[in-house]
């Protein structure tokens, strides 16, 4: 390519002034549709000035318009020209022509070399962005400071740590400067990459910090979950006179989601349940005095922490205050309605966002049947063919956008087919799915299993176990608790097959499921050989094998499968209380039962209600009624209404009508309804054998 610029006729002075006219006023389309009529050639400033117009607009077509000028007069356009002519592609998102446009130049330079690179970078494509600077390198090129620029980000977005720390590394050794700019997108990569000592390493290295430096690690500790830390930078910031804007609250505020227990314990003066909220309330009264609680961002912040932690009346607040809410409010306010269990306010701020105008998104959409599903599992006093009706119109809704193809949101709605008792609806929308994961899986699977079909749910679990579904942990626990149900030993012992296959026998939580599928099965050995098979056995562990002894009658396996945990180093909790006292209430072993209570009591086991309705029992059974006085002076929570339940039963088989009107009052007292307190009472007084005083 020569030096200079030939043609076979050059444009006028004029004709050039014209075209640069029309640019200033932003009419660049307007300019090349002129040169393209006037197939006249330009000079080299004129064809730079061009491009640096089609460089600011971005735009991919003007681009191609110029360059369909230029192939047409046969331009031999000057090296400057020519990398400005490779830059300006790049940045339009041509990657392709921009590398074709670098083939044809003699040589390339580094800002050309940078634009390519930096345009696969922006456009996901790290890989080849890395592959053009190492050829970049090849031709004896030394990176510039906005080639790392651009190389951070690709960094970044991989989470390449050693690759981020050795082009950080050969920035040092080259010499290359790193201004505030390049600083702050060192810091990005590094947290991007989860290395947090050395994100703040960059951060307290940069010597005049942007509100840029100071968001860049205000985000890099709240994605890393470190909002202690974040909170303590955003105090800073304000105490070294730096202002903060959006992205700063949005990022304090979020960081109140992130605060753990130890976390809290550092807040001099808050209770550790309220301090996320009380940080948020100080938060908005920053913000609110700066002008920023209008933004829809930072409203949707706080009505989600807000509504996460409680607070609900403030989260609508905050939310009615936003003049223009969109689709992030309306879905961050209904959001806090579930995150409180509020079903039917959820789906009334939904249906008022819809009437608005605004448009649900996928989120909305995740977020309402979230809703539905709070909604169905309450008795709310709405009935079966109203939820029905609600789901179906979703349903029909969602269809129509196209988000039914989602794996989470089909599998939701499976799940609420199920609800409905319309698992054949459910089965039609499994069917449906373009993708069947372990979600949709499961989620059919527990429908199955909730209805009762077992064959059906046997047969399921045949064919995803024979397909390509991948089975997970919650997969092989419905698939145990099904075999529960059925009480099918010989299905058990296939699972358990398949778990030591899948390699999940060490996973606590399935062989706990598993000890209680043998227990359920009667299979109480078969339990007990998974308790002694576990690599790490633990308290979880042993309960299940606890009761899968009691589902089989046999409460001697029961204290000897205690004993020998006990023996083994692991330590009863109440779950195993509850256990062991239920076994010796049902073969009558009083004593005992007494003797692990106050046995476990002194080892630090707190009893509850379940305790104590267990030991009236069984002193109520053995006649022991002057223990059961005691006893229940000694309850300082307040009885339930199980207890008296408990009391009542036993005075039946006593015929202790004194004691038995007494317990009958408080549980009718506590509940009114329970039919049950009316039955006792009646056999209490029709029994024959006379009445016992009360102790």
């Amino acid at each position: 390519m020569s030096i200079g610029l030939s043609a076979l006729r050059s444009a006028s002075p004029n004709f050039e002034a014209h075209l640069r006219r029309l640019c200033d006023k932003g009419q660049i389309t307007s300019a090349l549709d002129e040169l393209t009529r006037a197939q006249e050639t330009l000079s080299s400033p004129t064809y730079c000035y061009l491009l640096h117009t089609c460089l600011d607009a971005e735009s991919y077509t003007l681009t191609k318009l110029l360059h369909s000028h230029l192939l047409a007069q046969a331009t031999h356009l000057t090296p400057f020209v020519g990398n400005l002519w490779v830059t300006t592609f790049a940045k339009s998102g041509a990657i392709k022509e921009a590398l074709q446009a670098s083939i044809s130049l003699p040589k390339i330079d580094v800002s050309s070399w940078t634009a390519i690179i930096s345009a696969y970078a922006g456009y996901g494509c790290e890989r080849e962005a890395f592959s053009v600077f190492q050829r970049m390198c090849d031709c004896g090129l030394e990176p510039s400071k906005f080639t790392l620029i651009s190389l951070f980000k690709a960094c970044g977005s991989l989470e390449d740590l050693s690759l981020g720390r050795m082009l950080h590394a050969y920035a040092q050794e080259k010499g290359i400067v790193l201004d505030v700019f390049a600083s702050n997108t060192l810091l990005r990569m590094y947290g991007k990459c989860g290395a947090m000592l050395e994100a703040e390493a960059v951060f307290y290295h940069i010597a005049s910090r942007t509100q840029t430096s100071w968001n860049a690690m205000l985000s890099t500790y709240v994605d890393l979950g470190y909002g202690e830390l974040a909170l303590k930078l955003y105090r800073q910031l304000q105490q070294e006179g730096e202002n903060p804007n959006e992205l700063t609250f949005l990022c304090a505020i979020q960081a109140c989601n992130t605060l753990t227990d130890k976390d809290l314990d550092s807040f001099k003066g808050l209770r550790s349940t309220s301090a996320p909220l009380e940080i948020a309330r100080a938060l908005h009264g920053d913000a609110y005095r700066m002008g920023y609680t209008s933004d829809n961002l930072i409203a949707s912040a706080l009505v989600h922490i807000y509504g996460k932690f409680g607070s609900i009346l403030e989260a609508q607040n905050v939310f009615n205050r936003v003049s223009d809410a969109n689709v992030v409010s309306w879905t961050s306010m209904i959001s806090a309605c579930v995150d409180q269990g509020d079903g039917i306010k959820a789906l009334h701020l939904y249906k008022q966002m819809c009437s608005e105008g605004v448009s649900p998104n996928e989120r909305t959409y995740k977020t309402i049947l979230q809703a539905m599903g709070i909604l169905m599992e309450k008795d709310n006093g709405i009935s079966l063919a109203v939820h029905q009706h609600i789901v179906q119109a979703l349903h029909k809704d969602l269809d129509t956008k196209g988000y039914l193809s989602d794996s989470l949101i089909g599998s939701a709605f499976i799940s609420l087919y199920g609800k409905c008792q319309t698992y054949v609806q459910a089965e039609k929308v499994y069917q449906r799915l373009s993708i069947h994961d372990s979600y949709s899986a499961n989620a059919m699977l527990l429908t199955y299993i909730e209805h009762g079909e077992f064959e059906k749910s046997s047969q399921f679990i045949r064919k995803i176990l024979a397909g390509c579904v991948i089975v997970d942990e919650v997969s092989l626990m419905c698939m145990l608790r099904m075999s529960r149900e059925i009480g099918s030993s010989e299905a058990t012992n296939k699972l358990h097959f398949d778990i030591v296959s899948a390699g999940c026998s060490s996973v606590s939580s399935i062989s706990a499921t598993l000890i209680h599928a043998y227990g359920g099965c009667g299979s109480s050995a078969d339990a007990e050989m998974v308790l002694e098979e576990s690599f790490y056995p633990d308290e979880a562990l042993m309960n299940a094998c606890l009761a899968s002894h009691t589902d089989d009658c046999d409460s001697l396996g029961t204290f000897r499968i205690l004993h020998e945990s006990e023996a083994a180093g692991l330590k009863a909790d109440k779950i195993s209380l509850t256990i062991i006292l239920s076994a010796c209430c049902h073969i009558g072993l009083i004593i005992d039962g007494l003797g692990y209570y106050d046995s476990m009591c002194h080892q630090g086991v707190q009893p509850d209600l379940q305790h104590y309705c267990n030991i009236v029992s069984m002193l109520g059974r053995a006649g022991n009624f002057g223990g059961v006085e005691d006893l229940l002076g000694n309850i300082s929570d307040g009885t339930d209404a199980i207890i008296w339940l408990s009391l009542l039963g036993a005075c039946q088989i006593h015929g202790h009508t004194e004691l038995g009107d007494l317990a009958f009052q408080n549980a009718v007292n506590i509940l009114p309804e329970e039919a049950a307190s009316y039955v006792l009472m009646r056999n209490t007084h029709n029994c024959r054998w006379g009445h016992k005083s009360f102790g």
